[in-house]
């Protein structure tokens, strides 16, 4: 993740950390899909090699994940995709923590988007999260839309700009002082628009 560009979205970052942590205290993942085994499901496994890879994940709680150089967020294989809703709801606090720490690169916001063809098992996957925990996700969300897409005065001028142009006749237009968005900012957007900053109508 992009380093936050003002001393307020850094403070921000903070405490959206500890709502994290205090939004999903106490969540485990008795009885749902380990992150070793969600690679299994990826791979069709059967349920024997399931419980043996759900044997190998020996963490306490997804605290201690955080922290865990071992552990990837985006694997490649299995990972958010491939949980169940208890996993989901395990996960999902670690990965957001990690990333607005700035460790690892991954786009978090891909595995938040509702997408028609998958709607049904991907509202299901979300369905153990409760209304803390979603407001979470949304601002979540709505801090790396910040952070990828900061405000721009519209009137800014970049370096590359001759006010002789104006006296030529070619005004400045507003639209010029924007930057494309990032490839975050428009997956981002994708994901808060999807279904986040509507999930509560």
């Amino acid at each position: 993740m992009t380093e936050p560009p003002t001393p307020e979205l850094a403070r921000e970052r903070e405490e959206l950390i500890a709502e994290i942590n205090a939004a999903f205290a106490g969540v485990t993942r008795e009885g749902g899909v380990s992150w070793s085994e969600s690679e299994v499901r990826d791979h069709y496994g059967t349920i024997e090699e399931r419980a043996r890879a759900r044997a190998r994940d020996q963490e306490r709680s997804w605290e201690e994940l955080v922290d865990d150089p071992a552990w990837h967020p985006d694997p490649g294989v299995g990972g958010l995709s491939f949980v169940d809703p208890i996993g989901f709801r395990y996960y999902v606090p670690a990965a957001m923590t990690r990333y607005l720490r700035g460790e690892g690169e991954f786009s978090l916001a891909s595995y938040l988007t509702l997408r028609d063809e998958f709607r049904e098992h991907t509202l299901g996957t979300w369905s153990l999260l409760d209304a803390r925990q979603r407001a979470c996700v949304r601002r979540f969300l709505r801090h790396v839309l910040a952070v990828e897409e900061p405000p721009v005065d519209p009137e800014a001028r970049p370096g590359w700009w001759d006010p002789a142009f104006e006296a030529e006749g070619y005004p400045w237009q507003p639209e010029w002082g924007h930057a494309p968005p990032t490839f975050e900012a428009r997956v981002v957007r994708e994901a808060l628009e999807s279904y986040w900053e509507r999930f509560d109508e």
